[in-house]
């Protein structure tokens, strides 16, 4: 008799045949790309772990660089979002079946609410289902990262090796900012007499990537390497590293925010110093005030580097009141009519009234610009020089309305108050400084979704950002089967 099992996986294999067979002489990558993800993720869903590691891989290298060096593969991602998803599902599945009660951290269960939550507002607000699935992918691509790290079981050598793939995604973003600058630099240069809105070293994003005819994750990229430094610094306040180690990896850290004008690294550049040092101040305080001497003269040599090569003959004092001026004052930001500040106010003139669109936002997706050709979202196409979705703090208000937005500072606030509980109950000082890491990226992101859309559809952030959450949500459930305070 012929095994069951036997027929079902021919049977399978014959019509996944047929199906991709279809899809190749369709010549049509967008269900080309779709029919080699879903059956890439049925096949990686009897090997999770595989999934989360090609995932990871994908999202910090390969869409980077495809995005850089082979734009016409731009479908290519889709395959990393269909395993996000399934990898999301297994994840989901794997707790439901679990026996037993684990005690897991609040913020958790709001990540999880989180897309339930705002797929439910977008069909209430009644948003159309184009747009709100177009606005979930984007939201919602790397979602599968933290529900593996957060719900599948996980061995400390598989922690080990995460820590030890962070560390080297770290070490990459030097070189590759080097031959950015060299190579993709010069080119953007002469492409500047076609495109004066250009802006040549945007590009030096490392692997978070960049577009050669637009912007580039630069931004991105010096927030991962501010969060690294604040790892680094906790290490060798801890005597867990040496001086020559941390100047070695204060390089690497610190000096791809000089090669571009990355004008954010003048804000988020201080946090390692001053959430790391200002903990034990009083125990090294000649140490730490040397840190903080390092602190300002690097921020004094970047201020000195970005007004001499960007400040088009300004000073230093008018280079950043005209900053200040195009993200806070009255002026618009680029071609837009708003800047990072007005926008706020311009959601609560047009929305405070309507209760529906004030509490529960226009759908996923009803900000988005449209970049890259994709669906424009239908209230970006009734403001179309505003830049409503300018950042992400403006988009989630548009797209998921207050409550929505209000969840997203809640995870923070809660994500921030567990690492501060759990650095104060571990002995482990390695783990100390990871946490205090977690502790400067909870800062970043709160940063950065006030300053850019990252948080709402850049596939590295999004990763980043799972990453760091399940991190702190595997270090929560470690000290609460060591007997500590539930947080």
């Amino acid at each position: 008799m012929v095994n069951l099992s036997y027929k079902i996986k021919y049977f399978y294999a014959l019509g996944a045949a047929i199906v991709l067979g279809i899809s190749i002489v369709s010549n049509n990558d967008m269900i080309l790309a779709g029919i080699v993800g879903c059956l890439a993720g049925i096949i990686l869903l009897a090997y999770p772990k595989l999934t989360f590691w090609l995932l990871l891989a994908g999202a910090f290298v390969v869409s980077g660089c495809q995005q850089m060096f082979f734009p016409e593969l731009s479908k290519l991602k889709w395959i990393f979002i269909l395993l996000s998803f399934f990898l999301a599902a297994e994840s989901l599945i794997y707790f439901s079946l679990k026996k037993g009660v684990t005690s897991y951290p609040k913020f958790v269960w709001l990540i999880i609410l989180l897309p339930v939550a705002s797929l439910l507002f977008s069909v209430f607000s009644g948003a159309a289902p184009t747009e709100i699935i177009a606005g979930f992918k984007r939201y919602y691509q790397m979602w599968g990262i933290f529900t593996a790290l957060s719900l599948l079981p996980l061995l400390n050598k598989d922690m080990l090796n995460l820590k030890k793939f962070m560390a080297l995604i770290l070490l990459l973003q030097l070189p590759f900012s080097l031959f950015e600058l060299i190579h993709l630099v010069p080119i953007r240069e002469a492409m500047r007499y076609a495109d004066p809105m250009l802006v040549p070293v945007d590009i030096i994003a490392g692997t978070f990537g960049g577009i050669m005819t637009g912007g580039g994750a630069n931004k991105e990229m010096v927030a991962f390497l501010t969060i690294g430094l604040a790892v680094i610094l906790s290490a060798w306040q801890s005597r867990l590293i040496t001086s020559t180690q941390l100047i070695v990896w204060g390089v690497f850290c610190i000096v791809p925010h000089f090669l571009g004008e990355t004008k954010i690294s003048l804000f988020i550049l201080p946090l390692p110093f001053i959430i790391v040092f200002s903990k034990n101040i009083s125990k090294s305080f000649v140490r730490n005030i040397l840190l903080f001497m390092v602190m300002i003269s690097l921020l004094y040599i970047i201020l000195s580097v970005y007004v001499h090569l960007y400040g088009q003959g300004m000073g230093a004092a008018e280079w950043i009141d005209s900053i200040f001026n195009a993200n806070f004052g009255e002026s618009g930001r680029d071609e837009y009519a708003l800047n990072r500040l007005t926008v706020l106010p311009f959601w609560l003139s047009e929305n405070f009234g309507d209760w529906l669109h004030f509490l529960f936002g226009h759908g996923l997706g009803s900000s988005y610009s449209g970049e890259g050709g994709m669906i424009v979202g239908s209230v970006h196409a009734k403001y179309p020089t505003m830049g409503i979705g300018m950042t992400s703090l403006a988009g989630m208000l548009w797209d998921t309305g207050l409550i929505g937005t209000g969840l997203v500072v809640i995870i923070l606030f809660k994500g921030f108050t567990c690492s501060r509980m759990l650095i104060k109950h571990t002995i482990d000082n390695w783990e100390k400084a990871y946490l205090q890491g977690v502790q400067v990226s909870i800062i970043v992101f709160a940063i950065m979704i006030f300053a850019t859309p990252s948080f709402t559809r850049q596939m590295a952030f999004q990763a980043l950002f799972s990453v760091v959450f399940g991190f702190l949500c595997v270090s929560s459930l470690k000290q609460s089967k060591n007997g500590g305070e539930k947080v």
